[in-house]
């Protein structure tokens, strides 16, 4: 199943490389925003499958990242906002492979709690001055019960951040996170939402990309499958 996944989504990418670069596709910003949002994450995924795998991911992670840049001048020239493209999640892998990425528009609290989340776990772990309300975050998604997976997850994540790697709890705080994870595959927010989220049968063949930059942000030296290793 595994190899079919991975023939697929290199297949979606090419497809979508060929649809973002139709004149039809170019003169729409909207539609353009849709499409390099796809091939982003099809390249993310993609390398989240390696990651899994103990391969090195970074050649994926590196082509999304030239690919989300090269987007974004397009949307740029166009005078067009870039608010609809991941911004966030390039600015976390980003930081994994220890690249610059300067299209980042800054945390505003709305309905999509947990985007505005991970706008503030990009700005902790990439050095960029936020003052954004986490606990204004974690309120919003402890109104449905929905969302209670997501509240604790990220409850979590913001836990690990506020460690060193020295701290006697990060151990604990790394497994907790880690159950979190496993539980997002009969979750209906996360098997709901992007695949590169781990919902539903993608969570044992990916890894936790959020949480893997935030335990390389910490220094965190010890064993989970979601550390970053290269």
């Amino acid at each position: 199943m595994l190899d079919k996944i991975i023939s697929f989504r290199a297949q979606w990418l090419n497809d979508g490389r060929e649809i973002i670069n139709s004149p039809k596709v170019r003169e729409n910003t909207i539609l353009f925003s849709q499409n390099a949002g796809d091939v982003f994450r099809h390249n993310v995924m993609l390398g989240l499958i390696a990651w899994r795998k103990q391969l090195d991911p970074t050649p994926y992670f590196n082509e999304a990242l030239d690919d989300i840049s090269t987007y974004c001048e397009v949307l740029i020239s166009k005078n067009a906002s870039l608010a609809s493209m991941p911004l966030s999640v390039a600015s976390l892998i980003s930081s994994l492979v220890e690249r610059d990425f300067r299209y980042f528009l800054g945390c505003e609290i709305g309905e999509a709690a947990d985007l505005y989340l991970d706008c503030l776990i990009a700005a902790q772990v990439t050095g960029r001055p936020e003052s954004g309300s986490v606990q204004e975050g974690i309120r919003v998604l402890a109104e449905s019960d929905r969302q209670a997976l997501a509240m604790r997850t990220y409850a979590a994540y913001f836990d690990i951040l506020d460690k060193n790697a020295s701290d006697p709890r990060l151990d604990e705080l790394v497994l907790l996170a880690d159950k979190n994870y496993s539980s997002r595959e009969k979750d209906a927010f996360y098997s709901g939402g992007r695949d590169i989220d781990a919902g539903s049968k993608y969570n044992g063949i990916i890894v936790d990309y959020r949480l893997g930059a935030i335990l390389k942000h910490v220094g965190y030296r010890g064993n989970s499958v979601h550390s970053w290793k290269w």
